[in-house]
């Protein structure tokens, strides 16, 4: 609410100040106004299809596969790698709209919800988005490393 009194107050000052011409280019946008992108990283994402760091790249293609082995990369006791049923408990769940992330991560950052916008998509395409949304994350976290690849012993020595 404080966000949207605050763009109403630029907005008004800003037709004060211009009661003759209203040229679009000097609009201000609610980026410059909040200090913040319309788009965040994650979002951004998955409007291109793709995300990339300094030293790699993942796209929806690859986002699924990526997703699944920093799943499989966190150490579990070996009585949870006997069966399928408890493995797929530390994995990713898809549902209609979301992605929840395996159990190991804070409930906070768990679950990975689908904008508006990609919810026509096919349920194929869906997943996709979702996966690579989980990677921009789990990047942002420090959980993937530059590569895109989950951290190793030496990244852990080198944090």
């Amino acid at each position: 609410l404080s966000d949207a009194q605050t763009m109403e107050d630029v907005i008004h000052s800003f037709i004060a100040e211009n009661q003759n011409e209203v040229q679009l280019e000097n609009l201000p946008t609610i980026s410059s106004v909040l200090g913040h992108s319309f788009f965040s990283d994650e979002e951004g994402a998955m409007h291109y299809g793709k995300y990339t760091t300094s030293m790699s790249s993942v796209d929806l293609s690859s986002s699924k596969s990526l997703l699944n082995r920093y799943a499989l990369s966190v150490p579990l006791e070996p009585n949870s790698r006997t069966s399928k049923e408890a493995t797929t408990l530390h994995m990713p769940i898809y549902a209609e709209n979301k992605l929840i992330l395996p159990s190991h991560l804070p409930p906070t950052i768990r679950e990975v919800a689908l904008p508006i916008v990609f919810r026509g998509e096919a349920k194929k395409k869906k997943q996709s988005l979702l996966a690579l949304a989980a990677c921009v994350r789990l990047h942002k976290l420090g959980l993937l490393n530059d590569r895109l690849l989950p951290l190793s012993m030496s990244d852990m020595k080198e944090r």
